[in-house]
């Protein structure tokens, strides 16, 4: 079953082709591993997905209750370079508040908490963002991925700060999720502890020589 279809994608920043054109598929319970040099439209490309960055031609395709290429989709998680966090609030009001703008329902207090046992956040709950180290940043953002059903993740980075427990946490996430049928896209410099067994299937970006159409 295809959840992304994408075909003949170009993007541009400031008269500047970024890449393109790209054209790929993704299927259920596969995962995809972007690579490239900096500057070569990673990141571009992850926001380009989930409609919050224009292409300048191709087409995206969402599928399978991803369908809304117009906004954000409750079946589909982006985690970004910049974490969605709000520094005056607590480690748990900031989780609460992004499943609630993500699924649109009051957030279940048990699956929350279980999610920041796992990102091992338990005893930092009321601990405003803030005051967390940059790891300890990046595992709150990542725990969102426990409280919400979403078929597909786009993750930016998502081992920068992580120790190795850190690390191995979120391969085994991913590595569920995969195994549930589900898919994910990562943009990573570095290696997926855990995840050599999967299924992966491999776009390199290169920056591009000749402007879009």
């Amino acid at each position: 079953m295809l959840l992304l279809k994408v075909q003949d994608l170009c993007a541009e920043r400031n008269d500047r082709r970024i890449f393109g054109p790209l054209s790929f598929d993704l299927e259920a319970a596969m995962g995809m591993w972007l690579q490239g040099p900096n500057g070569s439209g990673k990141s571009t490309l992850l926001r380009m997905l989930c409609g919050l960055f224009p292409s300048r031609s191709g087409r995206i395709e969402r599928m399978d209750g991803l369908l809304d290429p117009d906004s954000l989709s409750p079946n589909l998680i982006y985690i970004g370079h910049r974490l969605a966090l709000k520094e005056p609030l607590t480690t748990e009001e900031n989780l609460a508040f992004l499943v609630g703008f993500l699924s649109k329902q009051k957030m279940d207090q048990g699956r929350l908490h279980h999610a920041l046992k796992a990102a091992q956040l338990e005893n930092k709950r009321h601990c405003i963002v803030r005051m967390l180290s940059a790891g300890e940043r990046q595992r709150l953002a990542l725990s969102l991925l426990m409280c919400v059903d979403a078929r597909l993740w786009l993750l930016d980075e998502p081992y920068t700060a992580l120790d190795a427990q850190g690390r191995h946490w979120l391969s085994a996430l991913i590595s569920a999720h995969i195994d549930q049928g589900n898919s994910v896209i990562i943009s990573s410099h570095q290696d997926g502890v855990g995840l050599e067994n999967m299924r992966f299937q491999y776009l390199r970006l290169e920056p591009p020589e000749m402007p879009c159409a």
